[in-house]
Order: structure tokens, then sequence, then C-alpha cells
């Protein structure tokens, strides 16, 4: 009996032992900016890095609009651009082009501009689709910082869970990012096959500089959605190779900070409608949102994973909100 005391104080520490790397050693940073030096593109050195830049666009009458610029290891850049509009075929244009010179960040095609006021110009010429788009990204909320809107204690405590060895400390690795967010309103004239359009609409901007292994990403899903008062929330759920599944995000109150989530679902979603809980930091409980995706945009990553950018809307607290249902899963599993 004796031994077996001992053996169990061991493991009950050891087990708080890793609950406390967790927290304090492989989340990260939690403090001080997530771009020290702004947010100037970088390229990345190793292999596997990436400095992405991603904007979505989201209105009332149906339309939806995507589009990435991500730097890669030796000055390549894979774009993304998506695009519905009501009663019209979506078009979907991806690939790797070679960074243009002489701007902030832009490939043939599609250029991120930003400006002084702190918006960002989206210049978009695809001749060969017969599609033209000058569009103005100006914020409605702060920038949403992920390193102090994770729920920490859920991740600590799903790596604490794991088996930590070669395999999942090269698993970490593929997770380690800085990432931001912030919403906004768009507003620009779009031409397409010789049809001019005035398009409005509320979506969000996001930053990410890292490692994005994909040979290491499982699953995942990321669904985000405001109003044009800046009310939204985002839920991010990560599942990579070897983990338990990572659960971040925010809720966005009008005219405040983003509080953390403190309660959500414990995995990826995977269906095209539903219902989900979300609780924040503070908040006295649960509220339930539901959701629909009406169509969506594949693009590949690295020939292993699949993103499926689903547009469609989330009803909560009684008001409708559009926005961005992405997916992801790996390919050939």
């Amino acid at each position: 009996m004796e031994t077996w005391g001992k053996y169990k104080q061991t493991y009950v520490y050891c087990g708080m032992l890793k609950r406390w790397i967790a927290s304090n050693l492989m989340l990260g940073r939690e403090h001080g900016q997530a771009f020290p030096q702004g947010e100037l593109p970088q390229v990345p050195i190793q292999d596997s890095g990436t400095d992405s830049f991603y904007f979505y666009l989201r209105n009332s009458s149906g339309t939806a609009l995507v589009s990435r610029l991500a730097l890669r290891k030796n000055g390549f850049c894979e774009y993304w651009f998506g695009l519905y509009m009501p009663d019209l075929t979506p078009l979907v244009i991806e690939g790797t082009a070679a960074l243009l010179p002489g701007i902030y960040l832009g490939v043939e095609g599609l250029s991120f501009v930003p400006q002084p006021s702190g918006s960002w110009q989206i210049n978009v010429d695809f001749p060969a689709q017969k599609l033209h788009a000058s569009l103005l990204f100006s914020p409605i909320t702060p920038i949403f910082d992920f390193a102090s809107l994770r729920d920490k204690n859920q991740i600590a405590k799903a790596l604490a869970s794991m088996s930590w060895n070669s395999h999942s400390f090269k698993a970490l690795k593929s997770m380690k990012t800085e990432h931001i967010e912030q919403a906004g309103r768009w507003k620009g004239e779009l031409a397409w096959a010789g049809i001019q359009y005035a398009l409005e609409g509320v979506g969000a901007r996001d930053h990410s500089r890292g490692e994005r292994n994909w040979h290491q990403w499982d699953s995942h899903s990321w669904f985000t959605g405001f109003n044009d008062r800046g009310q939204g929330f985002n839920l991010s759920l990560i599942h990579f190779k070897g983990l338990p599944t990572l659960r971040a995000g925010y809720i966005s109150r009008p005219n405040q900070e983003a509080v953390c989530l403190v309660n959500g679902p414990d995995s990826p979603i995977a269906s095209t409608s539903g219902s989900f809980d979300l609780k924040g930091l503070h908040d006295a409980h649960a509220d339930r949102i539901d959701f629909k995706t009406l169509g969506l945009f594949p693009f590949t990553m690295d020939s292993v994973y699949r993103i499926e950018e689903g547009y469609g809307w989330f009803d909560w607290k009684g008001d409708r909100y559009f926005g961005i249902l992405e997916r992801g899963f790996k390919l050939n599993k």
C-alpha cells in the first residue's frame, strides 16, 4: 500500500507538472504585440513557414468574397480568391505566384495595401475571368490578439492529457503561430463579365505568422460572424495529428474589447448546419448559436489538406449575423 501511495503521489505530481509546462511554456506569448514591428510582410525561412493575410466580405443580399495572400519560402506567395453573387456561378481562383516588387503585398491579379487610416485597399484584376475590383476594408473593432483570447485552462488540460514524445512535440511545433483578427466594413466597386456592381458589407480580416505544416493537421473549423456594429464572435477548433482538439476564440461586443471563450464545442464542427453553445469570460451562462452554410469555396493546401470556405449565417440572441464557416480536413485519410 505504501508503494501504491508513492506511485499515486508521483502520478498526480507528474500530471500537475505537465499541466504547468503546458500552461506556461507551450502556449507561447501572452503579452506584448503579436507583430512588434508592425504587420510588414515577412518571407519565412523555414519550409513550412507562412505569413498569411486574409479578408472576407459578406452582406445581407447574399454576396460572399474571400481573399488571401500568404508568403512562403523563397518569396513565393499562395493566393486565394472566391466570389459568390446571387444568381451567378461561384468563382474560385487559387495558385502560387512570385511576389510583385514595389507594393506592400501582391501577386499578379491580387494585392493588399494598408492605408494610413488603418483601412486596407484590396485590388483585384483577373482579365481571364473578366473580373476587376477595388474594395476598401475599414476596421470597426480593435485588433484581437489570439495570444490573450485562448481558453488557457482547456488547452493546458488537453495538452497535459496527451502522451508526450517526439511525435507530439513535432505536432506542437506546427501550432506555434501569431494570429490576430479584426472586424470591419467593406465598400467599393466590382466589375464582372462587363457588369458593374457597388459592394457594401461587413466582414473581418486576419493575419497569421508561423508554422503551417499541413501534414500535421487532421481537421479544423473556424466560424466567425459580425454585424455592422462590431458585435460578433469567433470559434476556432483545431485537431492536430497526435494532439487533442484545441479551442480558441472570442466574443466581441460593440465598442468593447473582445473576451475569450471559456466554453464551447470539444471537436471541429463538420456539419453544414446545426447549433452550438458559446460562453465568454465573465458571462453568466452560455448562448446558443444556430448556423447554416449556404455555399463554399474549396482550396487545397500543399496537396494534402482541403479547406472549405463556407459562407452562410448565424442566428444569435434573436439577430442574424452573416459570416464565414470554414472547415478543413486531411485528404486521402
